[in-house]
């Protein structure tokens, strides 16, 4: 048995005791992360040791008490976010009062009292919202709270749709088309997938792909928060932003709502494509209802919420007459005969339909035994059918769509102990399940390759052009089941001026991966569109399709079902993660708090160690004798200082600077780690290529589409088939890591308006670049003399991808930021001038740069630094909320932001090397542009939501509103362009759009019950 499995089945051992200790507990308070903490002093500015404090839920009555230290100070840890009444009480001092104090979630709220004596002042009674500003923290954070949730107007009602509304966030295509129903979020140019997501104190991160992990019905968040920089060592694993939520509670009032949404074609206006082509309106239909309940079991002891949403979606994508007239043109050649039969969908649709069928829910109960113990439990689900997923951008004939399946569940229990009046210890079990099918099916025949597989044979080849494509390519289908299981302990600690906290967290994470048949399916890439090849019109094509050497490539991998036999890729492991960090929050003066932390995290196996030594390409490099066949080894050394401070400038709280530097390690992604895990496992899933770097001039010199017979698919399973692709781990990858600089100032304005300047500067350093250390130099691979010598061959790979951490990024944000509650209106306002640059156009690249370097001897060349693809460098967003006379309610959400970059391609291997990444030379200057030169258009985007509400007696009401999203109709395409030169559409919108705010304006009617 190796060192691993023993960890592993150690580590479950120690996982199921600990789950057994929280269940024989009880239930198990939600994950209270909030703090009251003050000094208190007299009128004569001495310190005053030996009040008490207590702090009363105005919801529930649950009461916290505690008493100040010797210093004067106390502290109130693990709250939950509320609206509470502190009140202090010393003999021989006049009681202090502070009413309906809203404390936020994962906020540090500094309530100073000076208290009289008594006789000369009987109580001190202060009513109102929370200070704005946290005087004592560092970090920059922007939380969105209940009313913002409920009442804001968002055309997809999800998490993200959300966060993007919030400092430092902006909207973007998701990363893989599995998380179409949750989303992605780009903060700081980056991919999206930089985030540290906890829901519950629970983690909610996708493993594989970064991200969040599952959606949760808006009605059963009571708050999120959003920290950009300077967050604390509590959160880790991703030099990003750390996002907070935490599930609604019941209170000692019953209370709930039911509610619907619902949108179809006749309240959607024309999309810009089908106007553009003067086509008919695409079909489209949408509801959406749900409800909450939530209350006692026993008053001001015990209570019960939960919350269920539906989602019914039939919408479809337009398909722009450039592309459909590109596809039309493969479908009547094939009829003609100049294209072999079954390659092109002869009946490929004008629009493609993406139905969406999803489900959420939430159920929690909260058990308060004591002032010194809590118990929570919660379960949340989450299913969702989604058919045509992969059809995102409208280039694909739908010959073999992709339909997908899946289900989340996650289950949390949470124990909290307060510890006199110093302490608080929470300790919470999690449990979470993905499981996942992408079944891939054939219109034309009917048949499901990943679901009847091996008993189904191979699809036909993908025909790949510049424009357009058919049928499923290298997408041959998966399926995957990865749990969590979680043990985290949190202990927060007053001693002195210091309010520490302390933990440790630990995941097991068996089966990460996938089981995939990707490149089943071969795919034949074309140099030109099908308009160019029939029309020859650049004169290279004088035989049409036959014309000799005209495939650029040529990729299938083995494992593919024939005669009823077929291997899947596995790129499954079981693996583990520990954190542990230590956190102060020292208050040195009255004025001036330091923030100090460190934090070290280690992953077990999660790129797959145990198995590594047995890749086939490192296999091969370690028979030839090169440097990068080492095996990386785990990383033990990922240390993470953070120092900050909060200064008070007056000291009473209205204005403080703030600012600090942290480290901040990125956890790498796994989904690009699958083609390596996939050559580790036998049988093998290897991609054999063929490849032509010019028409007539390759390894496919002479071949003749639809006249010769494809090459044969690879079949062997144990050994590299001639010209496979190789996938490797450079011996030099780390774990990507960002520097974070932080300085802003916050000013509040008044009792209820604050205004705020920060600027962060990031540097990122070992981000992951993909390197190909095979290319070809003067039409010869420079591993191949190697390989000849040691194999008698030269085509044992031909592209070695390596990855390799050598990358650098840097980001810059200055955001002004102002925000107003009142008791009749909310308004937030921000305004972000930004620059996000890397080598590959990737931050941190925690899953390789999305472009390979042109010259893969001159990676960091100046034209490789390029600003990335979600680079906005204005960004403004405005959003309120607005109680009128008569029950009306106005709720604005209105963005604005500048163009976003897109890469331009020459569309030609020019430099020869076999890899067709080469840059778009300007005819203007007669230069290659840098990297990701070209600009989309800038966004503009207004939603408006106008809602009666009609009272029914005691908290009763129906609330019925309209909702136009996109106001204006602008058609907000971002940087969903062409910008492969060689293409019929260059510079042309692909069909795409920036995700919630790309829309055609559409309207949108519903109501609420509420009780």
């Amino acid at each position: 048995m190796s060192l691993f499995s023993r960890r592993w089945r150690w580590c479950r051992g120690i996982w199921l005791v600990t789950c057994v200790v929280l269940a024989t507990s009880g239930l198990a308070s939600a994950q209270a992360t909030s703090t009251f903490n003050g000094r208190i002093l007299d009128q004569g500015d001495a310190v005053l040791p030996g009040v008490t404090v207590t702090a009363t839920n105005t919801s529930t009555g649950v009461a916290r008490t505690t008493v100040t230290n010797g210093e004067g100070v106390y502290g109130m840890p693990g709250l939950e976010p509320g609206v509470y009444d502190v009140k202090t009480d010393l003999q021989g001092f006049a009681p202090a009062v502070r009413q309906r104090v809203t404390l936020g979630l994962n906020t540090t709220l500094t309530l100073d009292f000076k208290l009289a004596l008594t006789g000369v002042q009987e109580t001190v009674n202060v009513t109102g919202d929370a200070p704005l500003i946290e005087v004592t923290q560092s970090k920059f954070a922007s939380t969105i709270e209940t009313k913002e949730l409920q009442n804001l107007p968002m055309i997809t009602r999800s998490i993200n749709g959300m966060l993007e509304l919030l400092p430092g966030a902006t909207p973007m295509t998701p990363i893989d088309n599995t998380k179409r129903s949750v989303g992605n979020v780009s903060f700081g140019g980056s991919s999206g997938t930089n985030v540290s997501a906890t829901v519950d104190g629970a983690d909610n991160r996708d493993p594989r792909q970064g991200g969040t992990l599952m959606n949760f019905t808006l009605d059963s968040l009571e708050q999120f928060q959003l920290a950009t920089s300077q967050f604390s060592a509590v959160d880790g694993r991703t030099g990003g932003v750390a996002i907070s939520m935490i599930t609604k509670s019941g209170t000692n009032v019953f209370h709930g709502s039911g509610f619907l949404f619902a949108r179809d074609k006749a309240l959607t206006a024309k999309d810009y494509f089908s106007k553009q082509d003067n086509l008919d309106e695409v079909p489209y239909s949408r509801q959406q209802s749900g409800g909450s309940i939530g209350g006692p079991i026993l008053r001001n002891r015990m209570f019960f919420f939960g919350a269920g949403e539906y989602v019914n979606e039939n919408t479809s994508l337009p398909v722009p007459t450039r592309q459909f007239e590109q596809l039309e043109l493969l479908a009547a050649a094939t009829k003609a005969g100049k294209l072999p039969a079954g390659l092109v969908n002869p009946n490929h649709p004008h629009s493609g339909a993406t139905p969406l069928h999803l489900t959420m829910y939430s159920m929690k109960t909260n058990l308060q035994l004591n002032n010194s113990h809590s118990l929570m439990g919660r379960f949340a689900g989450q299913k969702d059918t989604r058919l045509n997923n992969e059809f995102t951008t409208p280039n694909n004939d739908l010959r073999e769509p992709v339909d997908s399946f899946q289900s989340f569940w996650s289950a949390v229990a949470q124990h909290g102990w307060v510890w006199s009046n110093r302490g608080l210890n929470q300790i919470t079990g999690h449990v979470s399940h993905h499981g996942r099918l992408s079944d891939v099916r054939s219109v034309i025949t009917g048949e499901h390759y990943t679901t009847d597989f091996p008993n189904v044979e191979l699809f036909p080849p993908r025909l790949s052009f510049p424009a357009v494509n058919t049928g499923a390519g290298g997408t041959g289908g998966a399926t995957a089941d990865v749990d969590r299981m979680q043990i985290r302990d949190d202990v927060s600690l007053l001693t002195g001026t210091h309010g520490l906290r302390f933990g440790t967290d630990y995941s097991y994470l068996p089966h990460l991966g996938t089981l995939n048949n990707n490149e089943h399916f071969a795919t034949l890439f074309f140099f030109d569109d099908p308009s160019v090849i029939l029309s020859n019109s650049n004169g290279l094509y004088p035989q049409g399709f036959q014309t000799p050497g005209i495939v650029r490539q040529w990729q299938q991998a083995n494992g593919g079902a024939v005669n009823g036999s077929g291997a899947w890729a596995d790129s499954r492991r079981n693996s583990a993660q520990f954190s542990a960090w230590f956190q102060d929050d020292w208050r040195t003066t009255p004025r001036l708090t330091l923030n100090l932390g460190v934090r070290y995290d280690i992953d077990f196996n999660l790129w797959d160690q145990e198995n590594l030594p047995n890749n086939a390409t490192r296999l091969a490099l370690e028979a030839i004798g090169h440097p990068n066949a080492e095996v990386p080894k785990t990383q033990f050394k990922n240390i993470s200082p953070r120092v900050g401070f909060a200064y008070d400038l007056a000291g009473d709280g209205r204005r403080v600077l703030r600012g600090g530097y942290g480290l901040y390690f990125d956890q790498i992604n796994q989904q690009p780690f699958g083609d390596i895990s996939s050559q580790t496992h036998r049988p093998l899933n290897v991609v054999s290529t063929l490849i032509n770097t010019a028409i007539g001039v390759g390894q496919l010199a002479t071949y003749r589409f639809g006249i010769d017979p494809l090459p044969a698919q690879p079949t062997d399973g144990n050994s590299l088939a001639p010209g496979s692709l190789g996938q490797w781990i450079g011996s030099n990858v780390v774990d990507p890591r960002v520097h974070h600089m932080h300085i802003g100032y916050a000013h509040e304005l008044g009792a209820a308006t604050m205004f705020s300047v920060d600027y962060t500067h990031q540097e990122g350093r070992r981000g992951l670049i993909g390197l190909n250390i095979n290319p070809i130099v003067k039409g010869v691979r420079v591993l191949a003399p190697d390989f000849i010598r040691v194999f008698g061959r030269p085509d044992v790979l031909n592209q070695v991808n390596i990855k390799s951490s050598i990358g650098k990024s840097q980001v810059d944000l200055l955001t002004f930021k102002f925000q107003r509650r009142l008791p009749r209106a909310t308004l937030s306002a921000h305004y972000t001038l930004a620059g996000a640059y890397a080598y590959g156009g990737s931050i941190a690249a925690r899953g390789g740069t999305t472009t390979p370097p042109q010259d893969s001897f001159d990676p960091l060349a100046p034209g490789e630094w390029g600003p990335t693809l979600q680079d906005e460098r204005h960004r403004l967003v405005a959003t309120g909320v607005f109680e009128l006379p008569y029950g009306i309610q106005l709720s604005p959400v209105f963005q604005t932001a500048s163009a976003r970059p897109y890469n331009l391609t020459a569309g030609s291997d020019l430099n020869a090397d076999g890899i067709n990444n080469d840059r778009w030379i300007d005819p203007a200057t007669g230069q290659q542009v840098s990297l990701n030169a070209g600009r989309g258009d800038p966004t503009v985007a207004l939603d408006l939501r106008a809602t009666k509400f009609f009272p029914l007696g005691g908290e009763r009401r129906i609330a019925v509103f309209a909702e136009i999203f996109n106001v204006l109709d602008n058609v907000n395409l971002g940087g969903d362009f062409t910008g492969n030169a060689r293409s019929a559409l260059f510079r042309q919108p692909t069909g795409g759009f920036i995700p919630g705010i790309g829309y055609p304006r559409q309207l949108q009617l519903g109501a609420r019950f509420l009780f």
